[in-house]
């Protein structure tokens, strides 16, 4: 199997995650964890691709329905120390079911193009919002769900 092919299965094992009823809060704890540090470790190895394609997103999921499926989840705001900034930086704050929200749409995008035929293009669209948009969404996730696991 080639990073691409295994990155495109836990990214579909992401997307049904999401798209699924919700479990009890504990199990959406840990399959929030397990999934998010599959997803980060995966995008890791994927390779660069090629944005030369002419294919527009197909969004119709509703953002508010993909929102609120994370209300499951036991924790939702936390804050984010940015750790290259300044000493006295003040901490900002994180939004879990955002996190999770934007990570969904940029994966979700990509395997529509990769389920398509795309991989190329679907490699360089996961690579490229990894590094620039849903990597840091996915740290901040790990890093909140992290904290709340050890403290429980």
């Amino acid at each position: 199997m080639t990073s691409l092919e295994y990155f495109a299965a836990i990214a579909a094992e992401f997307c049904d995650w999401v798209e699924a009823k919700p479990g009890n809060p504990q199990e959406e704890l840990a399959a929030a964890r397990r999934l998010a540090a599959r997803l980060y470790a995966a995008a890791l190895d994927l390779p660069d691709g090629s944005a030369d394609f002419a294919q527009q997103a197909d969004d119709s999921s509703p953002r508010d329905a993909v929102f609120e499926r994370f209300a499951a989840l036991p924790i939702n705001m936390y804050a984010v120390v940015d750790p290259l900034a300044l000493p006295g930086t003040a901490p900002r704050i994180g939004d879990l079911a955002d996190d999770f929200t934007d990570t969904y749409f940029d994966i979700r995008y990509g395997l529509r193009l990769y389920r398509s035929g795309l991989h190329v293009p679907a490699a360089w669209e996961w690579s490229f919002s990894f590094r620039t948009h849903w990597g840091d969404h996915l740290v901040g996730a790990l890093s909140a769900l992290q904290a709340f696991a050890t403290r429980g």
